[in-house]
């Protein structure tokens, strides 16, 4: 989703600075591949590596996991409102990648069922309804009398062919069908044929002459038929006459084309997609360093005169005091009548965890419900996502974990859990979690779990 998002407002830049400063110019190769350079910018920058802006903003805003409660429109998380339009948007790639598909496969029936005739690089095929071009092949009408306007059409789509116009084309319909739900690519992919036609327009009239052109397209004016073909007249007619006889835009103007680099490289620094810093490297090893030789030994000190001990001291009389005795063991205390010996407390608690099911937690929301201080949409957030779904499945169950809780919900279990008991329970700290984590029965649980000391 992030993706589209700024692919969309990158295209809608793009198509701004085309639309009030460029599109009046009489330069149409610039334009086109203008136009094709904001549409592949569009799509290829945001997943491009780099550092984002962006991120580095949104990452200073962030709350902590624990603090962050899901927000809820008119009853639904934004996590299932997240899951309905990302099922909204397949489908809608699907149908329009069926539609692009099937004009496909209509004209290749066309060209399949016709018998076609080379001129130059072209394969022209009769038809009875209308003059269009798909790469090399070309649909002309049988009505076309005048040799000298056949020459002019075939010309025409000739141009159209060396101009490779076809595979633009195709490229803004796959565009199509993934951002089928922006209007900007629709406006493009308008604009992108009219180009086109200008395009072939200068080069036939630079030909032919602009006069005689101009009264060619007036006579041979049909609709647009199909998706991805040229049509030899296309509406509005009056403009393309208008641009025949325009006057050429000076050259200075194409300094305006530059504006895509500043564009370009905003979008970069604001939507590439993040890429972590590597880990800084470890710390380099010191030498090693040999240890010092012992000293030399000396061979010629004499030897040092024996040491005389004194005397042993004498036997203790009976007059010395004898040491005292050792003290007696503890009093025996008595429990229940009966003497026990006193056992050492054992203050050090151990962490232990309690797995949530369906039947307990069942228990708690008919808890919540009772009580008149909550109001009817807190007891309605209380629910999770498909809980009385899967309580059919798991409510005799003893062992199936609860999931789908959210951190809201889980805290709540615990403060009611904590009543009902009189024991502390609560939700683990990250620390608390990862050392939980390493038993690997505590790895098997699936579902939601509290920790409390025991």
């Amino acid at each position: 989703m992030t993706h589209l998002l700024y692919s969309s407002v990158m295209l809608i830049s793009f198509y701004a600075v085309y639309w009030f400063c460029l599109r009046t110019l009489t330069f149409h190769t610039y334009n086109r591949f203008y136009l094709l350079f904001a549409l592949i910018a569009s799509i290829v920058i945001p997943v491009m590596p780099g550092v984002p802006v962006a991120s580095v903003i949104n990452d200073s805003f962030l709350l902590p996991m624990e603090q962050v409660e899901p927000e809820t429109f008119m009853g639904f998380t934004t996590a299932k409102w997240l899951k309905t339009v990302g099922y909204a948007y397949g489908i809608g790639v699907g149908l329009f990648l069926l539609q692009l598909l099937g004009g496909i496969i209509r004209v290749s029936l066309r060209i399949r069922n016709a018998k076609a005739i080379r001129w130059k690089q072209l394969h022209v095929l009769p038809t009875g309804y209308t003059t269009a071009s798909f790469f090399h092949w070309v649909f002309v009408d049988d009505s076309i009398v005048s040799p000298k306007e056949k020459e002019i059409v075939l010309t025409h789509e000739y141009e159209h062919f060396r101009r490779l116009h076809s595979l633009d084309l195709l490229l803004v319909e796959i565009v199509r069908c993934f951002l089928w739900f922006h209007p900007v690519v629709y406006w493009l992919r308008r604009s992108l044929i009219q180009i086109h036609e200008y395009e072939v327009d200068a080069s036939l009239a630079h030909q032919y002459g602009a006069k005689p052109y101009a009264q060619v397209l007036l006579t041979l004016a049909v609709s647009q038929q199909g998706t991805f073909t040229h049509s030899f007249a296309r509406h509005p007619i009056k403009n393309r006459i208008e641009t025949l006889f325009q006057t050429p835009s000076i050259s200075m103007k194409k300094t305006l084309f530059l504006l895509a680099l500043p564009l370009t490289a905003v979008s970069m620094a604001l939507f590439a997609q993040d890429v972590p810093k590597p880990p800084p490297p470890p710390p380099p090893t010191p030498p090693a360093v040999a240890p010092p030789p012992p000293p030399p030994v000396p061979t010629n000190i004499a030897e040092p005169a024996a040491t005389v001990l004194p005397p042993p001291p004498p036997p203790p009389t009976s007059s010395a005091v004898a040491p005292p005795p050792p003290p007696p063991p503890p009093y025996p205390r008595k429990k229940n009548g009966k003497k026990t010996r006193s056992q050492p407390a054992n203050t050090k608690k151990k962490l232990l965890i309690h797995e949530v099911t369906y039947a307990e937690f069942e228990s708690f929301l008919k808890a919540i419900r009772t009580r008149s201080e909550k109001s009817s949409t807190e007891k309605k957030d209380m629910i999770p996502d498909d809980f009385y779904t899967n309580l059919k499945t798991y409510r005799s169950s003893q062992t199936a974990g609860i999931t789908g809780v959210s951190w809201l919900q889980a805290e709540r279990f615990c403060e009611w859990k904590s009543e009902q008991t009189k024991t502390t329970f609560r939700l683990p700290t990250e620390k608390e979690r990862l050392q939980l984590f390493s038993n690997p029965i505590v790895k098997q649980t699936k579902g939601f779990w509290c920790i409390f000391f025991g």
